[in-house]
């Protein structure tokens, strides 16, 4: 009889998730059902079932339908991506009726990554961080503002709260709001504009004001067990133009990715990002306790995440059985087309 692993409503890559897992059918004992909110949803066209799941924006709200699910699927791997943190909270009444919760990291921690400026803070002391300060009212704006461009770094905020880079811009000192309009300009903002916007209210939402790191960003896709990163690929992202991402052996970041998963006992599916400073030292962007974006091209280096992260879950398999990636060459994201 297969396992049942159930993947809610989640980001984009839910499509190339199920598709990696049913590559290896016949042969793993896995039935896949996704739910989303939206009907004819992409992933429902590759996976054994598909279902609506109620428009519920709490989590609370969630709870019932998601334990009810569970049990009346016989659902034994649950990897939500809508209210991740709002089921880990309850993990214990999904173990209880059968359904191991695939998140990871505790509820407390999940909470914690939710924001950038307690990421940093509970970082291990010696972690390579970039400058940082964070604001909550223009003077202290000013003060984070002056204190990082006296060190000759570019200035940019992005805030302590975010997804796919939303609220990320660049300080500039030079160039007008029009010439940004009509260039299509959407990451950079001017000072005076940034102080005007901000100055609107007495304080505003934790706002993350950073040094801007010129080197090429890594985004690596993690595989751990109980606080052990069992397996990384290592994403390099172009600084020139380039098309593709290169699959590359980088042993110092998999290094730091090995002690952050010990640090914050991770387990199961992740990403962590990396930006190298002015000296070629990598130093982390952020941790987020989800499969990213791109864990479709970390496949190709020869390691299915999904199915690896159900088996350990499962108990089927362990670490040790889990192989290497194959590193050195290029990879990058096609679009097809998929009858729904």
């Amino acid at each position: 009889m297969k396992a049942t692993l159930w993947l809610n409503k989640s980001y984009s890559n839910t499509f190339n998730v199920v598709e990696s897992l049913k590559q290896t059918q016949p042969h793993e004992s896995l039935r896949v059902i996704c739910t989303h909110t939206q009907k004819g949803f992409i992933a429902g066209a590759v996976a054994d079932h598909a279902e609506l799941e109620p428009s519920i924006l709490r989590s609370a709200d969630y709870l019932p339908f998601a334990l009810d699910f569970c049990l009346k699927n016989q659902v034994e791997l649950f990897l939500p991506g809508k209210h991740t943190n709002g089921m880990a909270r309850h993990r214990a009444r999904f173990e209880q009726q059968g359904t191991h919760l695939m998140v990871a990291a505790s509820s407390a921690t999940l909470d914690l990554m939710e924001s950038k400026e307690k990421q940093y803070q509970a970082c291990p002391p010696d972690f390579p961080l970039p400058k940082w300060r964070c604001c909550r009212t223009l003077e202290e704006f000013d003060l984070a503002h002056a204190e990082l461009a006296a060190t000759g770094a570019t200035v940019c905020i992005k805030p302590t709260v975010s997804v796919y880079g939303l609220g990320f811009k660049i300080l500039v000192g030079a160039g007008g709001r029009q010439h940004r309009l009509f260039s299509g300009d959407s990451t950079h903002i001017g000072l005076d504009d940034c102080r005007r916007a901000l100055g609107e209210k007495p304080t505003f939402r934790g706002l993350m004001v950073m040094e801007l790191l010129p080197g090429p960003e890594r985004s690596v896709d993690c595989l751990g067990h109980e606080g052990r990163l069992v397996c990384g690929v290592v994403r390099r992202k172009s600084n020139s133009g380039e098309p593709g991402q290169w699959i590359e052996d980088h042993p110092a970041v998999l290094e730091w990715c090995a002690r952050l998963t010990e640090h914050f006992k991770l387990t199961g599916l992740y990403n962590i990002q990396f930006k190298e400073d002015s000296l070629g030292n990598p130093l982390l962007l952020e941790i987020n306790p989800r499969m990213s974006g791109g864990l479709a091209m970390a496949c190709t280096a020869g390691v299915n995440f999904p199915l690896w992260a159900a088996r350990l879950a499962m108990g089927s398999a362990t670490p040790k059985d889990v192989p290497q990636p194959r590193t050195g060459f290029r990879v990058c994201m096609a679009n097809r087309a998929v009858m729904l």
